[in-house]
């Protein structure tokens, strides 16, 4: 889940990795200590810091779910994630890594590295196999 990129300027990191594939739509990059907006594509998402906690929240639950020396409760699996104002995407995957959603018809992802959570939205028809390849790339660094 680390990112060597972690250390860099989270605006140049979004720019570079994520905002220079012409398939994605709106990008953010969260604290994830405060869970406050570090980063941003010129649209934003409107999310308030719960929101975004509870997306983590959500991948650590699948990450939880596939580990069986895990102890305690695990929860319950997310089926949907709030996007504040936009509304609620419906999980179609998650695991350790990211939860792979569809918000308004387009690709949602939420995808946790080191030190940041970044959320993406893909633009109308593009690729959910490539906006996961973007975000592979964004967490490896």
């Amino acid at each position: 889940m680390a990112s060597q990129g972690d250390g860099a300027d989270p605006e140049a990191l979004l720019r570079n990795r994520v905002l220079n594939n012409g398939q994605v739509s709106i990008a953010a990059l969260y604290d994830k200590d405060d869970f406050l907006c570090v980063a941003s594509s010129t649209s934003q998402f409107d999310l308030e810091p719960n929101d975004v906690r509870k997306m983590l929240n959500g991948v650590l639950t699948f990450s939880r779910a596939e580990d069986p020396t895990a102890a305690g409760e695990n929860g319950e699996i997310p089926r949907r994630v709030a996007v504040g104002r936009e509304g609620a995407a419906s999980v179609r995957i998650g695991n350790a890594d990211r939860i792979v959603a569809e918000l308004s018809g387009e690709t949602f992802i939420a995808a946790p590295t080191a030190r940041h959570i970044l959320l993406l939205e893909g633009k109308e028809g593009a690729s959910e196999s490539s906006l996961e390849t973007v975000v592979q790339l964004f967490q490896a660094g």
